[in-house]
């Protein structure tokens, strides 16, 4: 995706869905996360999908950082999103993690519906700003 958009002159901005699962993978109570944290602590038999969030997007900013392209990159870190379902099967234990997560006291998080965290896409897209960033989708 990001190889087609850096051939279009017309992108401006390329944003990202990432997840919180790119920052950490498990509560941490001793401190407050911020967007410079990054999941080191994820491997292929320790959340994989976890794993592959931290790697997705370590791979946008590298490619960004290589290519140099015209448009800028911005990457929205949720903590989670619920929405209707891409597949038949839904994974429970990450939605038992963050409801875990709330009840440990970690963090407030921004419960919403997919679509809502598509509009927080919106004011992002439109502001110099948010160029170049990661947005940490959470409150506390």
């Amino acid at each position: 995706m990001l190889t087609a958009c850096a051939k279009s002159s017309r992108i401006k901005r390329v944003v990202v869905a990432s997840s919180m699962a790119a920052m950490t993978d498990e509560p941490d109570t001793s401190r407050v996360l911020t967007e410079a944290d990054w999941n080191e602590k994820s491997t292929l038999e320790r959340n994989p999908y976890y794993l592959s969030k931290a790697a997705a997007e370590r791979a946008a900013w590298g490619f960004v950082a290589k290519q140099s392209p015209s448009w800028d990159l911005v990457v929205i870190n949720p903590f989670i999103v619920i929405g209707p379902a891409m597949t038949d099967s839904i994974n429970e234990s990450n939605i038992r993690r963050s409801f875990e997560w709330k009840v440990s006291g970690h963090h407030e998080f921004d419960l919403g519906l997919r679509r809502c965290t598509r509009r927080r896409h919106g004011p992002r897209q439109g502001t110099h700003h948010a160029a170049g960033k990661r947005a940490l989708s959470v409150r506390g």
